[in-house]
């Protein structure tokens, strides 16, 4: 369920842009069929992939975090997978420009899978995450989503808000 709601905040956002469109949005088990059963693939829970008026293809995959995996598990199973994926290039479903939208089920969780994956030294701009309670109309296009970064002394990891996808033009 929690899929579906992403999808329909993911099209109700992309209508306030002028630029980007979905182009494709696959759920689980159409990714799995794409990826022959995805062995040695990360499957995401879902993936919109994101068209620009420049004809540039940008995926979002969409992890749906209950609550119910360790995070040690879950930064093996999906953590240092996507940010493999990212650092070589792999594409997921014909697109190599892609970020990982999660949402969990409180600040609190979301504040552990931040530590985490900063501590995996996570690149910068791969993960945005963000809670169940935040999911709204514009979800995609707002800033509700956070992601971790290097702070401007270098010293210490700080939480930027900001929206998973690329620079858009708003529709009129």
């Amino acid at each position: 369920q929690r899929c579906v709601d992403a999808y329909i905040a993911l099209l109700l956002g992309l209508r306030q842009t002028a630029d980007l469109t979905l182009e494709r949005f696959f759920f689980e088990p159409e990714i799995r069929a794409a990826l022959h059963g995805g062995a040695g693939c990360v499957i995401p829970d879902a993936y919109a992939v994101i068209e620009s008026q420049q004809h540039r293809s940008f995926g979002l995959a969409l992890e749906i975090d209950l609550g119910t995996e360790t995070v040690p598990y879950i930064m093996r199973t999906k953590g240092i997978p996507y940010m493999t994926a990212m650092e070589t290039n792999q594409e997921i479903l014909g697109v190599t420009d892609f970020r990982v939208c999660c949402i969990t089920t409180t600040v609190e969780r979301r504040n552990k899978l931040i530590s985490a994956l900063w501590e995996a030294n996570c690149p910068e701009e791969l993960w945005y995450l963000t809670t169940v309670a935040s999911i709204q109309k514009q979800t995609f296009t707002n800033s509700i989503w956070v992601t971790p970064r290097l702070s401007d002394d270098g010293s210490r990891a700080t939480l930027v808000t900001e929206s998973p996808l690329p620079p858009s033009r708003q529709g009129s």
